[in-house]
């Protein structure tokens, strides 16, 4: 069975690099490529070329010592995480690389704790070691300190029989350490017991060396073929895939990229995918940007296949059940837009690019020239700007970005909502309530007997089936807990689409009268730090409004939590890495949406006309004289008074 590879690290940690080491050593490669030259093996694309990171993850074969292995590269820079990240569901093992100049930094963290929520076995490798500016004992130190003091750093494989070793493995491993009591150790039980440890994750060997003077590689890689062996693959199971990557190549032909987890796949294969049965054409093998075609596929081959048309990433296939899930989600939003009209090539290329980028989701506002693109942070957006340009020709701009904005209300109102054109009839009457759960949430008072389960769900549905924006800035609406407490229908005029129109309308008449509000998402932020900057870090944090809880002081380090707007944290972990010499790391999590600091601010900019939205009116229509007319919000809650 092959063993899957995964190398992650910090941007510029010389992970790639440490790739086409690797690579090299194992002669898949005849010379070593080098990212400051734009000749990499995995590196290929012309937008990690122009840029000088990785941007997209990418696999090569090797074999070792007669053992066939995989290696994913993949993108270090914290704006590219979800490319990363889902990848980790088909590694077996992870490379967690180091750059020996600066330590641990904050994407490190990340990466690792990342890598330990899944379980993943994880070797450490400190890169950079031929630099003068390089500090061993430091790195050493930040794993300790930020990571875990589960590690052992090996200097050569001898050290695995060493008598320091042994002392260090029997904490982790019950029989090695009866044999140390016994006096009855062996090298094959030592390296018994070594695998038992790995193979769990409860601890990790490090190594070190120079990927760019190919130092430490071999013996790096021969730490790896002998403490670590791969769990049998069921080959004889049922089909079983999980899907990490879509591309689209040159010739626009759709690939997707999965490893079987279980049995074999072959060409003209069919597979249901959402209830529509697809057929794989071909079966591939790449190698950077390179692929053999092949006739058979087992448990464990990454590959590439076409022919799926609705495949999607974290998808799995067949008897597979994927339990993946993105742990971040898009903050940020810019504004599309062009002198000329969009087409449907246009708006073609543009979702085949999101397919490919599952934390970019695309909106298109009705009646406008103009589309919304919400997106993690700005090497995300830039990428994307990048692959449009190659694929497009149309000249776009781009808007400067915000945070992604939301509204609610502070007060109970009484939302009506009256639909009757010729021929239509629905009158719907809503509670809008505070909430402390996000998003909209949905209750009935209105007996069944009164109004059927079905008519209740469709005025439920209707509150899902498109956002419900606020009347300040026209964002959408959160922590809002809506009740119906009437509606009334006609056996023969009413359909789902006017029991839609007549909730909508009474959502938004409701928000007329409400107290709304702006809300801004916030953080939770970890920062970890030495002592001698806890002043000025709590000094930065009421300035960027945000707020903390009493630090934690454990020797020379510091662990400061708490909470501010993203707004105004985004930008933070540049000025930590500068003010702490790059010896400070901050972890960010998504929080919560509070009140927005600047509100007035706020809506001046975002410049939203409600009245002006017709697609979301807080008017009824009612019917007279054979037609039906429209009334304003104010002029229904006064009818409703009376």
């Amino acid at each position: 069975m092959k063993i899957t590879i995964g190398v992650y690290a910090h941007v510029d940690a010389g992970k790639t690099t440490f790739s086409e080491a690797l690579l090299y050593e194992c002669k898949t490669i005849t010379a070593v490529g080098r990212v400051d030259k734009q000749n990499t093996l995995l590196d290929y694309h012309d937008i990690e070329r122009n840029k000088g990171i990785t941007v997209f993850s990418d696999t090569s074969h090797f074999s070792y010592q007669q053992q066939a292995y995989q290696l994913l590269d993949t993108p270090g820079h914290t704006d590219l995480i979800a490319e990363m990240e889902q990848t980790l569901p088909v590694v077996d093992i992870a490379i967690l690389v180091i750059n020996g100049n600066d330590g641990v930094q904050s994407h490190t963290l990340t990466l690792y704790r990342m890598l330990k929520r899944r379980n993943i076995p994880t070797y450490i490798f400190i890169n950079k070691l031929d630099s003068q500016t390089s500090d061993l004992q430091n790195c050493l130190n930040g794993i300790n300190d930020y990571l875990t003091t589960d590690t052992y750093y090996l200097e050569n494989l001898t050290d695995l029989t060493s008598p320091q070793y042994l002392d260090w493995l029997v904490n982790y491993d019950e029989s090695i350490l009866e044999a140390v009591l016994e006096e009855s150790v062996t090298a094959e039980l030592a390296l018994a017991a070594t695998q038992r440890v790995i193979q769990t994750g409860n601890a990790h060997l490090i190594m070190g060396g120079s990927a760019l003077k190919q130092t430490g590689i071999t013996d790096f890689m021969a730490l790896i073929y002998q403490t670590f062996k791969p769990n049998t693959a069921a080959v004889n199971a049922n089909f079983g895939a999980y899907v990490y990557k879509i591309i689209y190549n040159e010739k626009n032909e759709r690939i997707t990229l999965l490893k079987l987890m279980t049995g074999q796949l072959e060409p003209r294969t069919s597979l249901n995918i959402a209830e529509n049965i697809e057929k794989i054409n071909e079966l591939r093998v790449y190698s950077g940007a390179n692929y053999q075609q092949i006739n058979h596929a087992s448990a464990g081959d990454i590959i590439g296949v076409t022919g799926l048309k609705t495949s999607t990433i974290g998808m799995g296939l067949g008897q597979y059940q994927s339990d993946f899930a993105l742990t971040k989600k898009p903050m940020l939003r810019a504004t599309i837009t062009s002198d000329t009209p969009f087409d449907n090539n246009f708006y073609q290329v543009i979702q085949r690019i999101q397919e490919q980028m599952p934390l970019i989701q695309l909106h298109f506002p009705k009646d406008t020239s103009m589309i919304y693109i919400d997106f993690v942070g700005k090497i995300q957006l830039e990428v994307f700007e990048d692959l449009l340009r190659q694929t497009s020709d149309y000249n776009v701009n781009f808007s400067e970005y915000t945070v992604l904005y939301k509204e609610t209300i502070t007060d109970e109102v009484l939302g009506y909502g009256h639909y009757e054109p010729l021929g239509h009839y629905a009158d719907i009457r809503l509670r809008l309530s505070p909430s402390d759960q996000p998003g909209l949430t949905f209750s009935s008072e209105v007996p069944l007997e009164t109004l059927s389960k079905q008519a209740q769900n469709i005025i439920e549905d209707s509150l899902y089936a498109r956002p419900q924006l606020g009347v300040l800035t026209g964002s959408p609406l959160t922590k809002v807990h809506i009740t119906l407490l009437d509606g009334k229908l006609s056996l023969i005029h009413t359909s789902k689409g006017d029991e839609r129109a007549a909730t909508w309308r009474a959502i938004r008449q409701g928000l007329e009268q409400a107290k709304s509000q702006v809300l801004e998402p916030w953080y939770t932020f970890e920062i970890i730090v030495p002592t001698d900057y806890i002043g000025r870090i709590l000094s930065d944090i009421p300035k960027l409004h945000g707020r903390f809880n009493p630090p934690i002081i454990n020797g020379d380090v510091c662990t400061i939590t708490g909470e501010g707007p993203v707004s105004d944290f985004a930008q933070y972990p540049e000025a930590l890495a500068s003010l702490s010499k790059g010896k400070g790391s901050i972890q960010f999590d998504f929080y919560d949406y509070l009140p927005c600091y600047d509100e007035a601010a706020v809506i001046e900019k975002i410049g939203y006309e409600k009245d002006r939205d017709l697609d979301y009116t807080s008017s009824s229509i009612l019917f007279k004289k054979g037609a039906g007319y429209e009334v304003k919000w104010d002029e229904v809650l006064a009818m409703h008074q009376k």
